[in-house]
């Protein structure tokens, strides 16, 4: 192979100019493909996330300064059975970032996968830690297995016990509808109430899980009607809607750049052919033979794919982390993969085609054809 690189960077050299446009447009197909279909793939997870902990069956429970529907909802909940989850917030060690302590009941109802680390053991005692999880850049600070102090702004907040980082940065959220994506998240469960959650609260929400209760809305239609339980999938559903709407422009990004770099394949098959053909009737003078040709053909061609793709790799990364298009923590292999796939094929048949059309007896007016 290495006597054959001279020839093929010659080819390269001889037709910079697409080279160099062909290679951009690679860059940009494949660093688009994987982005736009890591937003995609996180959009399915939330979904998958969301039926997964059956969260159609949650409702909210009303929070009121009126004391005497606050007694009926309190009772309302006790009567009907149902299980009643709470979170509490409170803001965490910086201005971005905020610590959600889920109740049990919480962490029972909602399937909540790790990256790295373990669930919480509710049954452990963590030496008068609170245990928590991480989202992925909270865990660069506060690493898995160890106890950390976390401060806020309004002082010591507690010690906290990190048990596992939450797998591609999906919440629950309490007011979100549905699992969101966040980086700088931490959820905590604080079974003795050890953190002061009155002073930095920013919020505290109430849900209920009607799971396995028969007739609750016809029960507690008159709850529904006044909105003391509001349906978790009424907002859901609207939440969907925002979310199709945010993920709109990376589709529509996607299809473009496909189409864009797919025009510029076919460009550069039709512009380069004729200089193609006549450098082949030159090896073919030059004794070559036909696999020779080909071989450099396809390391042509292998060039002008791998150098983008490897290129695209640290410029994805840093559009995943130092940007807003990146906002998400998957970097789809498959969208990777396939846009790469997609170059190398169309290149590839334009290099067999170019071999193909090798003719021995017409070599003079191969080379000629310029």
């Amino acid at each position: 192979m290495k006597r054959y690189l001279p020839l093929v960077l010659d080819r390269l050299r001889n037709n910079v100019v697409l080279s160099v446009i062909l290679c951009i447009q690679f860059l940009i197909m494949i660093c688009c493909a994987a982005i736009c279909f890591g937003e995609l793939e996180l959009t399915r997870l939330k979904h998958k996330m969301y039926e997964e902990s059956n969260l159609s069956e949650f409702y909210y429970v009303a929070m009121t300064d009126d004391e005497e529907a606050s007694e009926k909802i309190k009772k309302a909940v006790s009567e009907s059975g149902a299980e009643l989850m709470t979170f509490d917030t409170i803001n965490g060690y910086d201005s971005f970032t905020n610590i959600t302590f889920y109740s049990k009941s919480v962490f029972d109802s909602v399937d909540i996968h790790l990256s790295k680390g373990e669930m919480i053991d509710f049954d452990r005692d963590y030496n008068g830690s609170v245990p928590c999880l991480v989202s992925s850049e909270a865990a660069k600070k506060y690493k898995v297995g160890g106890t950390y102090t976390i401060e806020n702004e309004y002082g010591a907040v507690g010690s906290f016990y990190v048990c596992g980082t939450v797998k591609n940065d999906l919440f629950l959220s309490e007011t979100y509808s549905g699992f969101f994506y966040d980086t700088t998240m931490i959820i905590a469960y604080d079974k003795d109430n050890i953190i002061n959650k009155t002073n930095n609260s920013l919020g505290h929400f109430e849900m209920i899980n009607t799971q396995g209760i028969d007739g609750f809305e016809e029960k507690y239609s008159a709850f529904i009607d006044n909105l003391y339980f509001q349906p978790y999938d009424y907002f859901y559903q609207s939440f969907q809607k925002l979310e199709q709407e945010k993920i709109m422009p990376f589709v529509v990004l996607a299809v473009t750049f496909f189409g864009l770099s797919l025009t510029g394949l076919v460009s550069y098959g039709v512009v380069s052919a004729r200089f193609t053909k006549r450098q082949n009737g030159i090896f073919c003078l030059c004794g070559a033979k036909t696999r020779t040709i080909a071989a450099i053909s396809f390391m042509t061609v292998l060039a002008l794919v791998m150098i983008p793709a490897v290129v695209s790799i640290p410029v994805i990364l840093r559009i995943k982390t130092g940007t807003n298009i990146g906002e998400t923590t998957l970097i789809n292999a498959n969208g990777y993969f396939l846009s790469v796939a997609i170059c190398a094929a169309v290149l590839a048949v334009s290099a067999v085609v170019s071999v193909a059309q090798i003719n021995r007896k017409r070599i003079i007016e191969s080379v000629k054809d310029f």
